[in-house]
């Protein structure tokens, strides 16, 4: 099954409306970094209890929200989370409810990987794996909605760091065309890290991030889709702005590869080839 990729931007955490509370958090670490783009400055609980790894947000009014983030974030393989969105404090009368799901998806089908392995009933990715990858827990709502409240509980109890961290909070609208990118879109990585050779000819290495990219063009867009979607998403975001990349919606397995935080690595002119047809080639790179 495949849905047409979605972005999405203009965070709600940044209007400098949105308000943390619940759960219990380090003072010098606490839940007011999670509307940082720095993504080392986190938030850390104090303890793994469920009561301690819960938070809420909220904003004064409503808000349009298609998708949410939250991380990158040191949960295992066996944490689960759980997203709660309303329109009253109480959460009473949710307008979605995620309910608790696996914070790492299971990334290979029966088959992929060998039998023996110690990820072969689960088709998650290992402990050793995860240890070296930063990555969000992202939610995509089957709609837009509005809600002014939210709830999000972790559960990783069994964690060996004795607590729950993460790094950011997102949550947006999304653009999502009538129709997906053309044939020819790219997904690659960029190894930040750098090499150096001694004067025998030996290499040393500093060993830094990977970032992905992708490399995808809109051939059919509408002149409403190209000026209210893409030339909007330039025009607010230019090269600093902090984007959410969703290559397919539907795409569970492959989500944790092609979901990510990014900017745009450049400002595209967007060509119209005939009457109410347009196009919109577009680079993103992503943040660490």
């Amino acid at each position: 099954m495949t849905e047409n990729a979605l972005i999405g931007f203009g965070n709600y955490v940044d209007d400098g409306e949105i308000g943390f509370s619940g759960g219990s958090w380090y003072p010098t670490l606490p839940l007011t970094n999670l509307a940082s783009r720095e993504y080392g400055q986190v938030a850390r609980s104090t303890s793994l209890d469920p009561a301690a790894t819960r938070f809420d947000f909220a904003w004064p009014q409503r808000r349009f929200i298609r998708v949410v983030a939250w991380g990158p974030h040191n949960v295992k393989l066996r944490g689960k989370a759980r997203l709660i969105l309303a329109n009253d404090a109480a959460f009473a009368e949710p307008v979605y409810d995620s309910g608790l799901i696996q914070v790492w998806p299971r990334v290979y089908d029966f088959g992929d990987i060998p039998w023996g392995s110690p990820n072969w009933w689960t088709g998650q990715y290992t402990e050793a794996q995860i240890a070296r990858l930063q990555r969000p827990m992202i939610w995509i709502l089957p709609q837009a909605l509005t809600a002014r409240y939210g709830r999000l509980l972790i559960e990783d109890e069994d964690n060996p760091a004795g607590y729950i961290q993460s790094g950011r909070l997102f949550a947006a609208d999304a653009l999502q065309p009538s129709r997906s990118f053309v044939f020819g879109g790219e997904i690659g990585i960029d190894d930040l890290s750098e090499q150096q050779r001694s004067l025998s000819g030996a290499r040393y290495f500093t060993e830094r991030s990977k970032a992905r990219f992708v490399n995808v063009e809109w051939g059919t867009l509408s002149e409403k889709e190209a000026m209210n979607g893409f030339f909007e998403l330039q025009q607010q975001m230019g090269l600093t702005g902090e984007c959410l990349f969703v290559w397919n919606p539907a795409d569970t397995v492959n989500a944790l590869r092609r979901q990510f935080f990014c900017t745009l690595r450049s400002l595209s002119a967007l060509p119209a080839i005939a009457p109410d047809i347009w196009r919109a080639p577009v680079t993103f790179e992503e943040l660490l």
